[in-house]
């Protein structure tokens, strides 16, 4: 699997349209609420401890986070993907008018707790023909009106034929005082900053800031951003050929000792030994 970015995209303002005849991996960082169409190929998407696999017809919803994933060309080796990102205004707005004119619900089930990472939707692929014909568009353009009408579609035909928690994630990002304050933590992950830097950044308080992280991450700020480094960390161990030490310096940990240390208390491994044994097993 190669993680270089030479993939083949057309982008406009608010979509994203990748293809590559490679398999591909990437662990990086979502800054917006999408929803991804797997047009072709498979795409494996792990967040925290979850990982799920989703192929052609599938579609999936993408909160703010860090991602690691793999995409993988079909049997005529390709992989395609069109993302269609949103602000939580945009959803907001949406919804409201949604619920207005066809009375879609603007909650969820009372069981939704936190921001869920992501969820897919396989029933009978029902935005697979909405996807088509957006994917018509990508080459020739589209213009503002037509992009706002399609990405209503969306949202609706989600909202109307979904699971609980398809339709929960969607709900979950509406929230755009959340929705800043999640992107500015995952904006300084691999910022050398301590927590009363970044609560500051967050406007808040610390007393305030540590209480609505923990309300939203289910964790200690530091806790959890000690966890992504390392997660990152993993994905460089296995799918780079950096050394142990500049993987360290990257993922925020001091020197190799405290990286060492770290990894192995959460890992029981060191991160040496940790990539001998995964690609062994691989």
């Amino acid at each position: 699997i190669t993680t270089d970015s030479k993939t083949q995209c057309s982008r406009l303002p608010e979509i994203v349209k990748r293809a590559h005849g490679m398999p591909f991996a990437e662990c990086s960082i979502r800054n917006r609420f999408t929803i991804v169409h797997v047009v072709s190929g498979i795409k494996h998407i792990q967040c925290n401890d979850i990982r799920r696999s989703f192929s052609c017809g599938d579609t999936i919803c993408m909160s703010i986070g860090m991602y690691q994933t793999e995409n993988i060309p079909d049997d005529t080796g390709r992989y395609e993907e069109i993302a269609i990102e949103y602000s939580a205004d945009e959803l907001q707005k949406t919804i409201t008018r949604l619920h207005l004119i066809h009375d879609i619900p603007i909650v969820g089930s009372s069981d939704r707790h936190g921001i869920k990472r992501f969820c897919g939707c396989r029933s009978e692929r029902i935005t697979a023909s909405l996807f088509d014909e957006i994917a018509g568009r990508i080459g020739t353009g589209m213009n503002d009106e037509y992009l706002a009408g399609r990405k209503s579609d969306l949202i609706y035909i989600l909202m109307s034929h979904s699971d609980n928690d398809t339709v929960n994630c969607i709900l979950e990002n509406m929230d755009s005082e959340t929705e800043v304050f999640v992107r500015t933590v995952y904006a300084n992950i691999f910022n050398d900053c301590t927590i009363e830097e970044l609560a500051a950044k967050c406007n808040q308080s610390v007393s305030t800031f540590k209480a609505k992280f923990f309300n939203i991450f289910g964790e200690t700020p530091h806790r959890w951003l000690t966890k992504q480094r390392l997660k990152r960390a993993c994905f460089l161990l296995l799918n780079t050929d950096k050394s142990v030490k500049t993987i360290g310096e990257e993922c925020m940990f001091g020197n190799q000792s405290h990286f060492c240390k770290t990894f192995r208390h959460y890992h029981r491994i060191t991160p040496a030994a940790y990539r001998r044994k995964m690609r062994t097993a691989a």
